[in-house]
C-alpha cells in the first residue's frame, strides 16, 4: 500500500518510477501496473565491485542483454573514479549500443 501511495504521487506529477531492484522482494513492478505509471527496473549494476576488470565484464554484460531484449537498464554509480575509467576504456564497446536517457526508454516503451 506505501508504493501505491509513492506511486500515485508520481503519476498525478506525470512523472514515472525506476527500480533500482536493490531488494529481491520489491513490488514496485505489480503496484504500477496496477496503478498504470510508466516504469522501468535495473537489469544490472555494473559496478558493486571497484574491481575496473569487473566492472567492464559488467559492461559487457549489460549489452549483451540490449542486443538481445532490445534494451537494458543498466546502474553504476558515476562518482566512482573506477567506474567512470571503466566505461572510458569501453568506449569503443559501448558504440555499439544507443545510450539514452531513462526517461527516454520508458517514454517509447510505454506507447507500445
Amino acid at each position: 500500500e506505501k508504493m501505491k501511495v509513492v506511486l500515485k504521487f508520481l503519476k498525478k506529477r506525470n512523472l514515472y518510477f525506476l527500480d533500482s531492484r536493490t531488494s529481491s522482494k520489491s513490488v514496485a513492478k505489480k503496484c504500477a501496473d496496477e496503478v498504470k505509471i510508466p516504469f522501468a527496473q535495473n537489469d544490472l549494476f555494473i559496478d558493486n565491485t571497484s574491481d575496473i576488470s569487473q566492472i567492464k565484464k559488467q559492461i559487457k554484460k549489460g549489452i549483451h542483454i540490449a542486443k538481445k531484449r532490445g534494451y537494458a537498464v543498466i546502474i553504476g554509480h558515476a562518482t566512482r573514479k573506477q567506474t567512470a575509467q571503466a566505461l572510458y576504456e569501453m568506449k569503443n564497446k559501448l558504440n555499439e549500443c544507443r545510450l539514452v536517457k531513462i526517461s527516454e526508454l520508458i517514454a517509447k516503451r510505454s506507447k507500445k
